[in-house]
Parts: C-alpha cells; structure tokens; sequence
C-alpha cells in the first residue's frame, strides 16, 4: 500500500452552525477522515465547501500527517456500512445481522435480503414447506369511533359495509383522480354498539402518505375526534409472515393453544403472555400462509419460537428477494411497479377490488370513466408474458413486436425475472392492446430482442387441498 502525504487538513474544534444539522455534517467528514480531520477538498467535493465560508470556525493548522489511502473496496464498504446506520430498524434486525443475512435499504429500513443458504433455497422452502419472513416494515394505522366504517368506506375502493369482527378486505385507496396512493388490508378488529375499531396495513414506502391522507380526508368531512380517531403504529409493533404448504401445522406446534384462522382473508386475536396480538390467513407468495401482527418487544420471541417448532418440518428464514420472486410467480402487483399514477387499479388488472356498487368513494368518477371507456386518459392494458428462452429479462425492459419486418415498442415490463418454480423467465407489463393472449413479442434486453409469448395470470397457482 503506498503512503501518500497529504497536507493542510484542517481539525475542526469550536464552531457555530446557524443552519446546518451538525449530525449531518459529522456524518459526512467521519467517512472520509478519521480523527476528527477535515480536508476542504472533501468539503467542496460533497457540496459543502459553503460550511467554510458561512459558518465561523475555529482551526488549528495540523502538521502534516502520513496517511495510509483505503484501498476503494474498503471505503465503499464502509460507506454502505455508515448508510445501513441511517436506516430505520425493525425488531428482528440484529437477529437477521447475527445470523449473517446480506441486509439493504428498502423503503428506509434495513431488511434482510437473503440468508446464506440462497434465494433459490428459499424459494423452494416457501413452495414446498414453509418460509419465514420479517415485514415489519409494513405500516399499521387504526381507525376507530363511531364512523370509523363510514370513515375508511370513502378512502378504499371496496365495500366495507358487510364487514364483520375477523374479516379482512384487500383494497386501494385513491386520489380525486383516480390515480392510486397505495393498495391496503383493512381488518375489522372489533365492533361494539358505540365503536368499531380498525387496522389498515400499508406499504411501507407509502405508510407517511397514506396516514397524512387519511388525517385530511378526516378534516375535509369534519369528522370528530369522537366518531374517528386515527393511530399510527410505526415503531410499536412487529410483523412477520409464516408462508408455505406447512404454515398451519407449524402455527399448531406452537405451544400456546393458539386460535388459528380458518378462511383467507380473516383474522383472529390471541393474548400469550400479556401480549395481544393478531394473526390473519393472508399473505403475498401464493401460498397458503399467516401473517402475525404483535408488539414490538414480542416480535423476537414469535420469531425464534416459530422457527424453533418449524424446523423438523423444512421451515426457514427468508428475505425480500425470494418474496419478490414468490409474488412475481403468483402474478400479484406491487405498488409502484404495476400501480402507480400512470396506471389506476383497473388497468392493474384489478377490477375486482374496485365496488362501482356502493355509493361514493374518492376517485370513483374517474374510475368509472375508465372501467366504461369514456375517460380521456390514454389507457394501457396489464399482461402477463413467459420466454422460453434468453436473458433474463429486468423491470423496465421494452416490449416489441414485428409487424411487416418493422419493429414497433408496444409496452414496458414492470415486474421480471426468473422462475426457479417454473424454470423459465416470466414478466409482467403494460401493453396498448387489451386482448393478446397468445400473442408473440419481443422482449428488448441489452439492446437484443428475445421472443416472448403473452399468457394467463396467474404464473403459478398452489393445488387445493
């Protein structure tokens, strides 16, 4: 390693910042010197060479120091290291650090990529014995009062008026012009003659802007603090997914007499030592699963118990890349790929989760133009595709197709890769033609095209038992 001399560092010991945030600035200089020691080189390289001119500072000049250069690796490294610092943690985040998954940012946390053994192993857990995730990133807000049912039926494009105690509805929730926020699951706690009380999960990227929304849908329709009250609970609770053929005889083992529910798409409340919480048949892999609602300081001891009963029957940890693979084979949008401003929920192949019949919802006008073909949007239609052969193709990559030997871009993929399940690349995407089952087409990937053929949603389908 060669030694360099570098002169003129600067350490920093009184200073006065009347607008900088000192623990920003800290943060950045403790990256690239140690010590204390600031170089205005560096300064001026991220932006802030302004520090030294606006700020009164306090020097002393140093002597200059021999100072051994990180090889390029090592500061990357390190830098990966300060920024998964910044990052928001769930409560199971030291066990994933500890039990050496590959962690990255997602939606502000850090979340577990993958375990060692591999995606590919537990893709194959979840499809044949049972997966354990930690989503603890998602956001649950409640929804209480008296109006709390009139409250959430204007923000959610399904009907939640036949909703009973242990009923869960997946919808989504949308703007004056249709044009979806998020999509969400609202579970209906309990109802009592003066009250109901509600959960909403969101997505963890959308979680700010669904409360902020739900707070001014409340102001604009002058709802009380007595007939709605709004909750969030980011950074109280913990959320982990039990996924895989054997997810409720692993739930059985658990020696807690637990209550379990029976159908897709409910919910039931079970108290283990002190501790309410909730576990719902749903899930985001196309298996049958549970997803288990509970307080933050519960979450470790859920976890390592179901991990502990489930081992003799194939259970595992699992990471966001094999989820994101599961739910891509089970042919399920994903907020911001399938959805978002461009293209509204009917487009999104889900006009199921859109109920023209009940009275009034936010963005029901708009949809409505699109569902009977009078709006002025230029509209996209949502479809599925399989190759058979080629690279593997990526989120983003265009979609042709040959007409007369002249190449036309027809469509975008928005969710794509391989299906270790299937063993062939499969994607979702938009096309500007609504019925193209069969159809042949191109996928553009590194400036190649590969041929591809449109299929059915979804991908894979799990066998009833």
């Amino acid at each position: 390693m060669k030694n360099l001399q570098r002169p003129n560092l600067l350490k920093i010991k009184k200073f006065e910042i009347p607008t900088l945030d000192v623990g920003i600035f800290f943060t950045l200089s403790d990256r690239r010197e140690s010590n204390g020691f600031v170089s205005p080189e560096f300064l001026a390289k991220v932006g802030l060479h302004f520090f030294l001119k606006s700020c009164l500072i306090h020097t002393d000049i140093v002597e200059t120091e021999t100072i051994r250069r990180r090889p390029k690796r090592a500061m990357a490294r390190r830098r990966r290291e300060m920024k998964m610092i910044e990052l928001l943690k769930t409560p199971l985040t030291d066990w994933h650090i500890a039990n050496g998954a590959k962690m990255a940012e997602f939606a502000g946390y850090s979340m577990p990529i993958n375990y060692p053994s591999g995606a590919l192993k537990e893709i194959h857990a979840v499809r044949n014995f049972a997966g354990l995730f930690d989503i603890s990133h998602m956001r649950p807000i409640f929804v209480e009062g008296t109006e709390a049912r009139k409250f959430l039926d204007l923000i959610d494009t399904r009907d939640l008026s036949l909703m009973k105690v242990g009923d869960a509805r997946y919808g989504i929730v949308c703007n004056e012009n249709g044009e979806p926020l998020d999509d969400i699951i609202v579970y209906l706690l309990s109802e009592e003659k003066d009250s109901e009380r509600f959960l909403v999960i969101a997505n963890a990227s959308n979680g700010t802007k669904i409360y902020e929304h739900l707070c001014r849908v409340k102001s604009e329709n002058k709802f009380s603090r007595r007939t709605v009250t709004l909750a969030d609970g980011l950074g109280f609770y913990g959320f982990v997914s039990l996924q895989g053929p054997k997810a409720e005889e692993i739930l059985k083992k658990v020696p807690h007499n637990l209550i379990i529910p029976k159908k897709s798409y409910s919910c039931v409340t079970n108290v283990v030592r002190g501790y309410r919480f909730l576990i719902a048949k749903t899930g985001y892999t196309g298996e049958e699963g549970f997803e288990i609602l509970c307080p933050k300081n519960a979450t470790d001891h859920i976890w390592t118990s179901l991990l502990n009963v489930g081992k003799s029957s194939g259970l595992i940890p699992c990471g966001l890349a094999s989820r994101d693979t599961l739910r891509l084979e089970a042919g399920m949008p994903l907020f911001g790929h399938e959805m978002d401003k461009e293209h509204d929920p009917i487009s999104a192949g889900l006009p199921w989760a859109v109920n023209f019949g009940k009275m009034f919802f936010i963005g029901k006008d708009e949809l409505l133009k699109v569902s009977n073909g009078t709006s002025k949007k230029s509209r996209e239609y949502f479809h599925a595709f399989v190759m058979d052969k080629g690279r593997v193709p990526r989120h983003g990559d265009l979609i042709v197709q040959n007409i007369g030997g002249i190449e036309h871009k027809i469509g975008k993929l928005t969710s794509a890769g391989f299906s270790p399940t299937l063993g062939k690349n499969i994607a979702m995407g938009y096309l500007d033609c609504q019925r193209a089952i069969g159809l042949e087409v191109f996928i553009e990937i590194g400036g190649k095209l590969y041929p591809a053929t449109v299929t059915e949603r979804p991908f894979y389908k799990r066998e009833k038992k």
